[in-house]
């Protein structure tokens, strides 16, 4: 008789390939040999996506389109679950409900190499947590991509007088940008914009804005070649090197 801890780590590895994250996390105290094996896996991963609980998986994961839908996700209501035990991810989405906004991610941030951070879903006001993660993402030397897809964060009549705001330098190594809230004014992002390729915004008050910014920064309509706007807007005829294009009206 064959008993699985007799399996060479290979073997081993394509068994808890069919659980998900946060079912390895916890498989990984049976035993040394399973902890060894799931761990380094682990410091393979380059792209986490951190939810809440069980119930905000299924309905963010619905909404996404298939392109963007991925098996790497855990359930975990801090960051220093990832940190501790995916080392090299660049590639970092958090979903935000009122339940979880992630008191430990300026920490996180701190002490990563991200290279692409989306922050989505429902973020609970809260004003000094808010400047904590702001000051977290100008130090992000290595950033190329930031979605800004949470609802109320940074944007909200609040926060209009935030003290600090994204750092230029940070902004002009941006090649992929996200917009989606109800507020925030956008001109300070367009005109630092200089590697931007891929330009999504959602929102009538957000996509609104368009002509502004390019006034502000007319090379976008030549640097930009995708481009993702809900709702559409006239200006979008302006951009001349659009691979791709997707207008919601």
């Amino acid at each position: 008789m064959l008993y699985i801890n007799g399996l060479n780590f290979d073997c081993l590895l394509l068994i808890f390939d069919h659980f998900s994250l946060t079912e390895q996390v916890k498989l990984r105290i049976i035993c040394s040999k399973w902890k060894q094996a799931i761990e380094e896996t682990f410091k393979l991963k380059r792209r986490i996506q951190i939810f809440p609980h069980q119930r905000s998986v299924a309905e963010s994961l619905k909404c996404l389109p298939n392109s963007d839908k991925t098996d790497d996700f855990i359930i975990a209501q801090n960051c220093h679950v990832v940190k501790g035990l995916f080392p090299n991810v660049i590639h970092l989405t958090l979903w935000f409900d009122y339940s979880s906004n992630y008191a430990d991610l300026p920490e996180y941030l701190s002490q990563n190499s991200v290279e692409s951070l989306s922050l989505c879903g429902y973020f609970k006001p809260d004003a000094q947590l808010c400047i904590r993660i702001l000051h977290s993402i100008n130090r992000l030397s290595t950033l190329k991509r930031l979605d800004l897809k949470a609802r109320n964060l940074f944007t909200s009549e609040n926060y209009r007088s935030l003290p600090i705001t994204v750092n230029s330098n940070v902004i002009a190594r941006l090649e992929h940008f996200t917009y989606s809230d109800y507020f925030g004014d956008l001109l300070n992002f367009a005109v630092h914009f200089q590697k931007l390729k891929h330009l999504h915004l959602e929102h009538e008050n957000v996509v609104a804005q368009l002509p502004a910014i390019i006034a502000a920064n007319p090379c976008l309509t030549t640097t930009v070649t995708r481009l993702y706007l809900k709702p559409n807007n006239a200006c979008a005829k302006q951009f001349s090197n659009l691979q791709a294009c997707n207008f919601v009206i």
